[in-house]
């Protein structure tokens, strides 16, 4: 005969037995499930455009379906969990550590490429198949008054009292300074030759010096109060410049170079494949007509404008429109 032995509260033994055990099973499942929605930690330092796809995966489910219908196709998405470090070595320390399984970092570190490469003792783990996206060109900006000046019979602008300044974005997520005197302002010399608006006067190898500024927009904020004569920008930061009328367009390097190669994203680490399918069609989304919604999804806080204008510049035949 069954146990009907009454408990207090009238439960009956067979029946608590039935409860527990179904409170049990109930627990095992949810543990279970706990385990498989587990977020993926992805370490990064900074937030250039071109980790939006890093950024992106962050946001709402709904909302990143809405603005890249292209991830209709792809696996549920995983829960991906950000670690924000101070430095590039501060997040490749965070998967040493297992405090994250991946970190995104420029390629050249990841390379071990002078210039990037990182501090003793520093173990980069290995590049992850998953691919962000470049970039994009950098484009040498002017103040338009700064090449209206006297010219010598050499063709470059007359001195001066006030040196020229030209400003730039160094590492991480810019570029080492032997990358650019050995290999951007080479380019910037040949690519400025015969300006129509004397860029060419400007002495960008020698007579002139480089200043790094630690965001693009100290770089611009610089232009606008006549602390530099020009900057090397990358699409956001040239978005922000040519807005203002006082500055043009002087050169456009393409991302062909091994200095481009160097300071583009890549994930480091161990990442499922369905985290590296994520991530690189988001990836080529920031090329494709999704880019924009992509742009203002991962960077809500971030002018409108200025994001379409990140767009078109990642265009390396943009140019701008006459009058």
């Amino acid at each position: 005969m069954q146990d009907e032995t009454i408990a207090p509260h009238g439960v009956t033994i067979a029946s608590r037995r039935r409860l527990l055990a179904g409170v049990g099973a109930l627990a095992s499942a949810c543990g279970a499930s706990d385990t498989a929605a587990s977020p993926v930690v992805i370490a990064s330092t900074g937030r250039p455009l071109g980790l939006a796809p890093l950024f992106a995966m962050a946001r709402p489910s709904d909302a990143l379906a809405a603005a890249v219908p292209s991830t209709a196709s792809l696996p549920p998405r995983p829960v991906i969990s950000l670690r924000i470090a101070t430095t590039i070595d501060g997040a490749i320390n965070l998967v040493s550590t297992g405090a994250a399984r991946a970190a995104v970092v420029p390629r050249g570190t990841a390379a071990a490429t002078p210039g990037w490469k990182s501090g003793p003792g520093i173990e980069v783990p290995p590049i992850s198949p998953a691919a962000l996206g470049s970039p994009g060109p950098v484009r040498l900006v002017v103040r338009r008054e700064s090449v209206a000046g006297p010219r010598l019979a050499s063709g470059r602008l007359a001195p001066r009292v006030r040196p020229y300044r030209f400003a730039y974005l160094p590492t991480p997520w810019g570029l080492p300074v032997d990358a650019l005197v050995g290999g951007v302002i080479p380019q910037l010399v040949q690519a400025v030759a015969g300006s129509p608006i004397n860029v060419d006067g400007l002495p960008l190898v020698d007579g002139g010096r480089w200043e790094a500024f630690a965001t693009e927009i100290e770089a611009v904020t610089a232009l606008v109060d006549d602390r530099a004569d020009a900057a090397l920008l990358w699409p956001e930061g040239a978005a922000y410049a040519l807005r203002d009328p006082a500055f043009a367009l002087a050169a456009t390097l393409a991302t062909s170079s091994a200095w481009a190669e160097g300071a583009t994203p890549v994930v480091v680490g161990s990442v499922t494949a369905t985290v590296e399918a994520w991530l690189t069609t988001l990836g080529a989304a920031l090329d494709g007509p999704d880019a924009l919604a992509l742009l203002r999804l991962a960077y809500p806080e971030r002018d409108p404008l200025t994001l379409a204008g990140a767009v078109a510049l990642r265009r390396p035949d943009w140019s701008p429109t006459p009058g």
